[in-house]
């Protein structure tokens, strides 16, 4: 436990009622202890805690933290997901294994939910570390990493070698849905750094091995990268690549993909000098959009059909929607 502690956890820990615990009147008396939010209480200085952890000796600290953990288990049999970091740590310090990694991919996976990227990968290096051998789990969670990490805070250098690791683990276990996750995003990475041969050669083999795979919601997403890719090399496919995925985005009623590759298509279709079919695609576009709340694309295809409108005379409605835009940016 650290500077600030449970003091319910501390009582399950010392087996004994915190009303017994005449120790801890004594400590707040000499202001060693101090009350903290609802339930907890601190050492009023850090240096304090750390004087009493250097006393005690590594046998009785692993053995302080398998109680810790246990207990938190007894009293949380469905642990909180604010105590997955505490039970992967104190697992983890008490030298189970086999305890703490479980706990650190789950404590990886909620620190992603919450934009904590520091500690995800933190937790994300440590389940791996932990981890004896390579797994359907141990792949995806280098996959995860990649992605939900390194991609989100500008490394992409770091998420393209991570999901290199991930594949060639996947094609030695043969885990081909994950093998095909990973191209499909190395794709999407290597396009965004304007490698379009390399992006395309990989999304091409993802596409592949989900059509083996009879995996439709995947094959539709990946026909979309390969449009995108497609589209800015100035490419006739990406047509062909748009109105495939989107049958398929139907048929699997992907109603988020719906939207944003019929925004896509309308581009293409922009760029065709097809005026009333990019509105049409456009204004399709967006009712799929909004039937699951994708506010972000809602503004884009907006946005789009704006300047369509504008190029093509329309002031009347042009004018309009950027007020409207507005308001959803306050939103």
């Amino acid at each position: 436990m650290g500077r600030r502690f449970d003091l319910h956890l501390l009582s399950a820990v010392a087996k004994r009622p915190l009303d017994d615990a005449l120790e801890l009147d004594e400590l707040y008396r000499r202001g060693v202890l101090e009350d903290g939010d609802a339930g907890h209480a601190r050492f009023v200085h850090h240096q304090i805690r750390e004087a009493v952890d250097a006393q005690i000796n590594d046998a009785d600290r692993t053995d302080l933290h398998k109680k810790v953990a246990q207990a938190i288990e007894a009293n949380w049999p469905e642990p909180p997901k604010e105590r997955l970091a505490e039970l992967a740590h104190h697992w983890d310090r008490a030298l189970e294994p086999a305890r703490a990694r479980g706990y650190c991919l789950k404590a990886a996976r909620h620190a992603v939910d919450q934009y904590l990227h520091e500690q995800a990968e933190q937790f994300f290096r440590r389940y791996l570390e932990l981890s004896p051998s390579v797994t359907k789990e141990t792949v995806q969670a280098r996959y995860e990493l990649a992605r939900y990490v390194f991609s989100l805070v500008g490394r992409p250098q770091d998420a393209i070698a991570e999901l290199h690791v991930a594949l060639q683990q996947a094609e030695e276990i043969a885990d081909r849905a994950t093998q095909a996750r990973c191209l499909q995003w190395l794709g999407t990475r290597l396009s965004d750094m304007g490698q379009m041969a390399e992006a395309e050669e990989h999304c091409a083999q993802a596409l592949a091995i989900y059509r083996d795979l009879g995996d439709q919601k995947s094959e539709g997403g990946t026909l979309a990268n390969l449009a995108s890719i497609a589209y800015r090399q100035g490419s006739t496919k990406a047509r062909e690549y748009c109105e495939e995925a989107v049958i398929i985005h139907k048929m699997v009623d992907d109603r988020l993909s719906i939207g944003r590759t019929l925004n896509l298509l309308g581009l293409i279709y922009k760029d065709q000098g097809r005026f009333e079919a990019t509105c049409k695609l456009f204004e399709e576009a967006l009712e799929a959009a909004r039937t699951v709340n994708d506010r972000a694309y809602e503004g884009i295809i907006l946005s789009n059909l704006a300047l369509v409108l504008h190029d093509n005379g329309d002031m009347e409605h042009a004018v309009s929607i950027p007020a409207f835009i507005s308001l959803l940016i306050f939103m």
